[in-house]
């Protein structure tokens, strides 16, 4: 269906190049992102149709290690804006010294005292001077120290690329220079990275610095937070970070990184939870693993779940999003702007793939996102189409599953990009400017209604109705696998020889129109209406058993198609297939 809602949307100016990479977690009102080549931000809804975004202000950290060289740094007062004079550029940015991209970095300086003092870098004068702003307690001197540590986040080091909230911090990983390192805010202050307290104590509510020790350099592409810990994916393998005692948080003084698999991640791509499990994308795009706690190993395995389907994706997958309401489904964006759905139900053991292509010339689906509407969780798509000769992205978002408990056959909606007319009965539908020029299918009060084509923003119906859905129509199909009938011994006696199908069984639910037929060949119109019914009226839902003959040919590879052609509802709860084997 097309979003159309009333009001003015909401237009926020977004400081991003590009959505690839971005990532984010959220708590109550505030959007945490983060991005390769800039600062963290904070989306903030400040009213009903207010949002801004706001540079993420971190406090006190995070930090490089201590300086283990012989420069000194040195403050020229103990108050307000000062200058650090360095007495040489070796252990500063790789021997540089400062640069100009320090700017905004931050420093962490042992005053004479023995108290951690923290600056902010304002201004760069030289490769070994650069003004900055005091930003903690007034040092109690100015003297030389080698006691001193660089900002980890800078445009010189790079800024943190994945984040997300566990055991009560904000977790942040990945710089360009840091590719396998987290940092971890203090306890129930997501701004504060001070790493001790002034004096050099180390409390377990301090922040967190942790380094991802491997045989090989695999960045951080994702966290997501578990009961069991911080499940960590990068290019390479997978992690968990956890306490060291198992009974406590995670803490500076007991975090502890264990190795949970080799198989790698995308790190362009958030994975999603669905229930206790993590799915995410594998390294190359072509596949999707789900990470769960194998209990008789102790690890997190990784299952590939699209080794189902795997046709759908060697073109590979872009975007992942779950819906766990009405019916639990985990959508994988396709690179070819085709939609994958993933019905997971672990519980009940229902796992199943089915390939969605969007109605329209040249449509393809350029991003998608789950949100919650009411009971159900809606997918929301940005999709892209040629339109009376032009190139135009429109919002949308998939109607839920038709149900006869919910929903009248007037209610059914099953086109694309589509609109609903109600109101008083009438032969002109308009408000159709998106679709101009499309010939379009039209369900009029429940009941089929001859396609037209839109014209001024408009449709003229053969017949005045009252409940119109307008929009481009497309066809729903499934097909059986070969027909294969094993005798007594379970050998199959028709592997490789021809056959052919002369009767199916198809029990349906909750159905109006479909067609049937073999996987080449004629389709046959499964009747529905019965020559009692008044036409241009609603036929009844039907629930049960159609039985057709079939008039197909033999075959090495027989199969049965059935199709939904309109814009009517189609459930098929099961086929079975009466054939022959020829030569049995």
């Amino acid at each position: 269906r097309l979003e159309n809602p009333p009001g003015t949307p909401v237009a926020v100016v977004s400081p991003y190049s590009s959505s690839r990479h971005l990532k984010w977690t959220q708590s109550a009102d505030i959007l945490f992102l983060t991005h390769f080549d800039t600062h963290p931000r904070e989306l903030r809804r400040t009213s009903a149709n207010t949002f801004v975004f706001v540079d993420f202000s971190f406090r006190d950290g995070p930090y490089l290690d201590t300086n283990t060289t012989a420069t000194t740094l040195t403050l020229s007062g103990t108050t307000g804006s000062v200058t650090v004079t360095a007495s040489s550029t070796t252990g500063i940015n790789n021997n540089q010294g400062f640069l100009t991209t320090d700017v905004g970095r931050i420093i962490r300086w042992l005053a004479p005292n023995g108290q951690w003092e923290w600056l902010t870098i304002t201004a760069r004068t030289s490769s070994t001077t650069v003004t900055a702003t005091i930003e903690s307690s007034d040092p109690s001197g100015t003297d030389a120290t080698t006691e001193w540590r660089l900002g980890a986040w800078s445009d010189t080091t790079g800024w943190p690329e994945v984040c997300v909230f566990h055991q009560g911090r904000l977790w942040f990983g990945r710089t360009t220079s840091q590719p396998q390192t987290l940092w971890a805010s203090r306890v129930s202050n997501f701004r504060n990275f001070q790493p001790s307290a002034s004096d050099g104590t180390v409390s377990d509510d301090n922040a967190i610095t942790l380094t991802i020790d491997s045989n090989q350099v695999n960045a951080i592409a994702w966290m997501v937070s578990s009961h069991r810990g911080l499940l960590l994916g990068t290019t390479g393998e997978s992690w968990i970070i956890r306490s060291a005692d198992d009974t406590t948080g995670i803490s500076p003084l007991n975090a502890e990184l264990v190795p949970q698999g080799s198989w790698g991640s995308d790190d362009a791509i958030l994975p999603t939870r669905v229930g206790s499990s993590t799915l995410y994308v594998q390294s190359g795009q072509t596949a999707i693993r789900e990470s769960a706690f194998n209990f008789d190993e102790d690890v997190f395995s990784a299952n590939n779940i699209t080794i189902l389907s795997e046709h759908l994706f060697r073109l590979g997958v872009k975007r992942l999003a779950f819906s766990q309401a009405p019916i639990q489904t985990v959508w994988a964006l396709l690179t070819n702007g085709t939609l994958a759905g993933f019905t997971f139900d672990k519980e009940q053991k229902v796992i199943a793939w089915h390939h969605h292509t969007i109605a329209g010339a040249g449509a393809n689906v350029v991003d998608i996102a789950v949100i919650q509407h009411d009971t159900q969780n809606q997918l929301w798509m940005l999709v892209e189409r040629t339109i009376d000769g032009n190139t135009v992205q429109y919002v949308e978002f998939m109607e839920e599953p038709f149900d006869a408990q919910l929903h009248t056959i007037e209610e059914a909606f099953f086109l694309d990009g589509a609109l609903t007319y109600d109101g008083v009965p009438t032969t002109t539908v308009s408000g159709l400017t998106h679709l101009e020029g499309e010939t379009v299918g039209v369900l009029a009060d429940g009941a089929t209604h001859p396609d037209k084509v839109v014209s001024g923003g408009a449709v003229t119906l053969d017949r005045s109705a009252s409940k119109v859905q307008v929009g481009l129509r497309y066809s729903a199909e499934t097909r059986t696998m070969p027909l294969e009938a094993p005798n007594r011994e379970g050998s199959f006696i028709s592997l490789g020889k021809t056959k052919r199908i002369h009767q199916v069984h198809v029990i349906l639910a909750e159905t109006v129109g479909a067609l049937i037929g073999p996987e080449i060949g004629v389709l046959d119109r499964i009747p529905f209406r019965v020559p009692s019914d008044p036409m241009d009226t609603p036929v009844e839902l039907f629930n049960g058993v159609k039985s057709l003959s079939l008039s197909s040919s033999y075959e090495e590879q027989a199969r049965v198609r059935v199709v939904s052609d309109q814009p009517l509802p189609c459930t098929v709860l099961a086929i079975v297939m009466e054939g022959s084997v020829h030569g049995s």
